[in-house]
């Protein structure tokens, strides 16, 4: 062949190839341009999500590809998919990220030898969405969590990550598995609850939970016939090691049921009344759901709360005092009522009241306050209260006609004095935040002995609210334990600045890693959240910047 032939065979292919190339990039770019016009991108039955992201990503690169090469894709293509079906074990729903109209135009392109060029940029968008969704989904969360309860305002996971950048940086570098992997939660809780996740798929393959048919209460050495379904339902959970199913309520039983009752919430005393069986009666199904909406609440919280905090689980009904890292102290929690409910929040603790006055908010005053008055005139009285001006001067309650008082018209407040019978006991610890809401003791110590403890109207009563005082002031020049015990006899109002301030977060999972037991545990839905968020995270996902 003559050399001039071979040259130009040569620029022919070579301008095959390029024309070939701007064809796809048109494609893009059309399809681009006309879903900026109408806000909007729909490719055959699949809605492009990250509108903004995607038209982002082009424009960076000149509309080139990233996901085909040759016309034929990539390996990374075979990495997006798998990426994709792994989120199935983060409890995220693949078909949310184009899954199986990735598969079809996949095994399309495989087909065909040559490919129209609106499949191959169709095919790229579509994987492009894809990428930006999922790891939006990974670094945020699918839900926006003030979208599915207001109460939610909670600090949330810092994310500075340019998605396109991050995209294109996966590419560059041919590392998608691995770009997922190092987006995911750190919190060891989230990993733990991954592996719950799937071994309660697993027990679901199987056929569910055993279901147990007992007569309650089943206590110590009892025999009956149901005693065997019991002892196989434990086994189910990992409590009870032994193959022979016992014809009594055997201590290891018992000891299967005590661990049981600890990893639900209940008292661990081993006797199987009505709360341990319905508990042990919950469909698997019902806790797989469970495990998916916290794993959604993992993924809105921040990397670490860092080193020194305190953390308040509302379902838990617990403070914990977390130092260096690590559990140091616990205390058992007074939580809102569910018509009063305890918004989810973080602060930072800078100052606590030793001996303090209580203003009645407005809503208790609304709603319990002046009703009350309205029916004993002694009420305010026999309750330690006085009602003040807004100047801070004591008006007499006898001088005002409560049968036309109502919250709107009332021009004063209604003040408690320090004292047994004030509602925020001896101590209260003060974060100022937009809510009201503290956390302090409390003279009704009876409530801290029952398993769920809802009944305040907001703030967070604690168990031994002197001992966290004492924890917080360790060390502080001016108030040795003495001195805080020599103020609360005085029953004179004390304000004590922290040296060391500490941040607050209040928080609400309803299924979480335990480290101190080293289980997953499972607490009830007190405020019935669950059910919003589980219809939101299994619709449609909602479209992203």
């Amino acid at each position: 062949m003559k050399k001039s032939a071979l040259i130009l065979i040569i620029l022919i292919a070579i301008s095959s190839i390029t024309f070939a190339k701007k064809s796809v990039i048109e494609v893009i770019r059309t399809r681009i341009e006309n879903g900026n016009m109408n806000q909007k991108m729909v490719i055959g039955s699949s809605r492009i999500y990250a509108l903004t992201g995607v038209s982002n990503f082009y424009r960076e690169r000149g509309f080139l590809p990233a996901w085909v090469e040759n016309d034929k894709p990539t390996k990374d293509v075979n990495d997006l998919i798998a990426a994709i079906e792994d989120v199935y074990d983060d409890g995220l729903v693949p078909s949310d990220y184009h899954l199986s109209r990735i598969k079809t135009l996949f095994f399309a392109l495989q087909k065909e030898t040559e490919p129209t060029m609106q499949l191959l940029g169709d095919f790229d968008i579509i994987l492009t969405d894809a990428f930006l969704l999922l790891s939006s989904h990974m670094l945020v969360g699918k839900v926006n969590p003030e979208n599915v309860d207001p109460q939610w305002k909670a600090v949330r996971r810092e994310v500075n990550r340019n998605l396109s950048e991050l995209l294109s940086s996966a590419i560059n570098e041919g590392k998608i598995i691995e770009t997922f992997v190092e987006i995911k939660p750190k919190q060891k809780g989230y990993s733990e609850l991954k592996e719950q996740l799937k071994v309660y798929r697993n027990i679901e393959k199987k056929g569910g939970f055993i279901a147990v048919s007992l007569t309650v209460p089943l206590k110590a050495e009892e025999k009956q016939p149901g005693i065997k379904s019991l002892a196989q339902r434990m086994r189910q959970g990992g409590f009870f090691m032994n193959l022979t199913d016992p014809e009594n309520y055997s201590l290891e039983l018992q000891n299967a049921v005590k661990a049981f009752q600890v990893k639900h919430g209940l008292e661990a005393d081993a006797v199987v009344g009505k709360e341990s069986l319905e508990l042990m009666n919950i469909k698997v199904e019902q806790r797989i759901e469970q495990i998916r909406i916290n794993l959604e609440r993992y993924r809105w919280m921040p990397e670490t709360f860092g080193e020194d905090y305190l953390f308040v689980n509302i379902a838990n009904f617990e403070l914990q005092v977390i130092k260096g890292g690590k559990k140091d102290k616990v205390f058992r929690a007074v939580v809102g009522k569910p018509f009063r409910k305890t918004p989810v929040f973080s602060a930072r603790l800078t100052y606590l009241v030793l001996n303090p006055t209580w203003t009645v908010p407005p809503t208790i005053m609304a709603q319990d306050v002046i009703p009350d008055v309205k029916k004993n005139p002694n009420y305010l009285k026999s309750k330690n209260m006085q009602v003040v001006d807004r100047t801070g001067k004591v008006v007499p309650a006898s001088s005002i006609d409560w049968s036309t008082v109502s919250a709107k018209t009332f021009p004063y407040y209604v003040r408690q004095e320090p004292g047994a019978s004030n509602a925020l006991g001896a101590v209260k610890f003060m974060f100022p935040n937009p809510y009201s809401v503290y956390i302090h003791d409390t003279p009704s110590k009876d409530l801290f002995a029952k398993n769920d403890r809802a009944f305040s109207s907001g703030c967070v009563r604690i168990q031994n609210a002197t001992g966290l005082a004492y924890y917080l002031l360790e060390g502080h020049p001016k108030w040795s334990p003495d001195q805080i015990e020599k103020v609360l006899k005085s029953q004179k109002e004390q304000t004590v600045n922290l040296v060391k301030t500490w941040p607050v977060h209040i928080i609400y999972l309803t299924t979480f890693f335990d480290e101190e037991i080293n289980e997953v545990v499972f607490r009830r839905d007190v405020y019935d959240r669950n059910p919003a968020l589980l219809q939101a995270i299994n619709s449609t996902p909602p479209g992203i910047e």
